[in-house]
């Protein structure tokens, strides 16, 4: 059984690839006029709703991210600190939760992925990588941050040695690690470091796979990397035309750098973000469609 799970939230509006026109510094370009109406079985075989069992023992609280491995579904629950795996039924098969400050225990579960080539739960909390099987059995514990880097934040596997980070409040946070080396081998500055104050980061992880790629898109840009053990390269970039929010071009870099923090962006939102396709939350792709989530 092959499990697709895309959780959508906002106003959705879908890109799609055959509306696109490729140029040779391969944009995306998207004409708004010309948007076209598909169906859901245009990007999808079929779709079933699964009812999550639950009780006062393994209530689900603040839902943060959801993987699928095996068919069993893998629930990250922030305000929790746990992982709960459910079958494809919807059946709930095992709660790992090891809060404390023991051996093997964690403080926080940042984020977590699902490591295919060993099989193991690979979970962020703080400054650690934690390895953990699918019973919740602890395996290891590799320290990530250095004295640049205090903090990761998303995680996605590579392959057998490398994964890449996301450390949110660094300057040079999106990072290669390798597990042989064990450490950081690369770190890049994807994001202009006056955006931090300004603009609030996403809780919702920006990696996702795609036909054994891994891909990262930049929530408030419109630019879509590509990740391998050399880095992040720039895959390709949407182009909205009028429509665009770019916080690193002109008008709207001024008006950002202007706005004292968050809060008066939002007083002004008729401004800054009501005329402009922003807030990307979730960037999916196959061979046909290129499908994007945003507000």
């Amino acid at each position: 059984m092959n499990i697709k799970i895309i959780i959508l939230s906002g106003i959705i509006f879908v890109a799609f690839a055959c509306q696109k026109v490729q140029n040779k510094n391969n944009i995306r370009n998207i004409y708004m006029n010309k948007i076209a109406n598909y169906e859901l079985n245009d990007i999808c075989d079929s779709v079933r709703m699964i009812p999550i069992s639950t009780n006062d023992s393994n209530f689900l609280g603040s839902i943060k991210k959801i993987m699928v491995f095996e068919d069993d579904l893998y629930i990250l629950d922030r305000m929790q600190k746990a992982i709960f795996v459910y079958n494809c039924e919807g059946k709930l098969i095992r709660k790992i939760c090891k809060v404390g400050n023991g051996p093997g225990e964690y403080l926080d579960i940042v984020d977590f992925t699902i490591n295919k080539y060993n099989k193991q739960i690979e979970m962020i909390d703080g400054s650690y990588l934690r390895s953990y099987d699918f019973h919740g059995n602890f395996i290891n514990k590799e320290k990530i941050a250095n004295e640049k880097i205090k903090a990761i934040h998303h995680i996605a596997i590579i392959d057998t040695s490398y994964i890449a980070f996301l450390s949110l409040f660094e300057e040079d946070g999106a990072l290669i690690y390798s597990r042989v080396a064990k450490k950081i081998v690369s770190a890049q500055n994807l994001v202009p470091a006056w955006t931090r104050t300004k603009i609030p980061f996403q809780t919702i992880s920006r990696f996702y796979s795609n036909n054994n790629e891994i891909i990262y898109y930049e929530g408030f840009s419109n630019k879509v990397y590509q990740i391998d053990k050399s880095g992040f390269k720039i895959k390709y970039e949407w182009d909205f035309g009028d429509y665009n929010f770019n916080y690193d071009k002109p008008p709207l870099i001024k008006e950002f750098k202007r706005a004292s923090s968050f809060k008066e962006i939002l007083k002004r939102r008729e401004y800054y973000t009501d005329r402009y396709i922003q807030t990307f939350q979730h960037n999916i792709e196959n061979e046909k469609y290129i499908i994007r989530v945003c507000l």
